[in-house]
């Protein structure tokens, strides 16, 4: 059966693509060219931030860039970060802990059926990057040093890393129900009206940056707390 062509229009994309498309009532699709491969022309860290300049590419809405603790043949693979929807001239990530990464990019469009967009369209990846935090969110852990109990209390003693003001401190029954969630400005916490039972007890530091809360990584009692 021969197809008839009802409508000719241009889509504009942004980042600078124009294409002209004929559709028959049978072909509703709208897919543009894939965008060109990405490279990274410039990458700088100032403190827990990382900035990423890249390229203009051919066909490209925006870029996609992630991080990673190894560099890479082909893809990237097990991201420690992701920045989605990123101008050419400010892929950023922010609260970076302090370590080597390696950075990547890669350049999107996105087709349409109906008018709506289906899903996403990618170049090949860029080379990896390797990028070095030595100012950022720090890496060492809270330190639980003690966890004492008393009829209906909790109190723990933490040692908060440097470079964090302050914890966050998160008591759970074993149930799953969080009975205490605070952030303790000092090393001591004392937790009362705790009902009898079994609990556990985790720790994270976080600090403000830029006004912001940045956290470390969560630490665990190694034991269950009984309250009686």
């Amino acid at each position: 059966e021969e197809q008839v062509a009802t409508d000719i229009f241009k889509v504009s994309i942004t980042g600078g693509i124009e294409l002209s498309y004929i559709i028959s009532q049978n072909c509703p699709h709208i897919a543009p060219p894939y965008p060109e491969g990405a490279t990274i022309k410039d990458v700088k860290v100032q403190g827990s931030t990382i900035k990423a300049v890249a390229y203009d590419c051919a066909n490209s809405e925006g870029f996609d860039a992630v991080l990673t603790k190894k560099s890479w043949v082909d893809k990237p693979e097990n991201y420690v970060k992701v920045a989605r929807y990123q101008d050419a001239k400010t892929i950023t990530f922010t609260n970076v802990k302090n370590g080597t990464y390696y950075l990547g990019i890669h350049a999107y469009n996105r087709d349409y059926y109906d008018g709506n967009v289906s899903g996403k369209r990618f170049g090949a990846w860029s080379y990896p990057v390797k990028v070095v935090v030595k100012n950022g969110i720090p890496t060492e852990r809270v330190k639980i040093k003690t966890v004492k109990t008393g009829k209906g209390a909790v109190a723990v003693t933490v040692g908060v890393p440097k470079g964090f003001a302050r914890a966050d401190m998160e008591l759970r029954s074993t149930g799953g129900t969080t009975v205490y969630k605070r952030n303790n400005r000092t090393t001591y916490t004392r937790i009362t009206g705790v009902k009898p039972g079994t609990y556990t007890l985790k720790v994270r530091p976080w600090v403000k940056i830029n006004g912001r809360k940045a956290y470390g990584d969560w630490v665990s009692w190694g034991r269950r707390i009984r309250v009686k």
